[in-house]
């Protein structure tokens, strides 16, 4: 079995999509459609991946992403966002722990990005 997922997407029909494509994949994946609701589920449970939109309704990804970290240091990120300048800006660095995907994108490029971080 493949690693453990949490997918936050305040789209919930794509967010939906994910789940199935990741889980059709071999991975156990969790959603979220908001930031607290996914640090709610890093809270109760261990996930090796977190893969976020940047931007979400109560507090953006990059926020949910150093918050899950501080939990779970190990912990893999994947962003998908449409707003890839502003993370190229903050202190987020891609390298083997983390990618990121710009939207629009298909999942297997989301399932690229997982298998580069893991």
């Amino acid at each position: 079995m493949g690693h453990k997922i949490l997918v936050i997407e305040d789209q919930e029909q794509l967010a939906l999509v994910l789940k199935e494509y990741l889980g059709d994949c071999g991975f156990s994946v969790q959603i979220a459609t908001t930031g607290r609701e996914a640090l709610n589920k890093v809270e109760q449970s261990k996930f090796g991946v977190l893969v976020t939109d940047f931007k979400l309704p109560d507090m953006d990804g990059l926020a949910v992403a150093e918050k899950a970290r501080e939990r779970s240091p190990s912990l893999k990120i994947v962003f998908v966002t449409g707003y890839k300048m502003q993370l190229k800006k903050s202190k987020i660095q891609v390298g083997p722990d983390c990618q990121i995907i710009e939207k629009p994108c298909r999942p297997k490029k989301i399932l690229e990005a997982i298998n580069k971080v893991t």
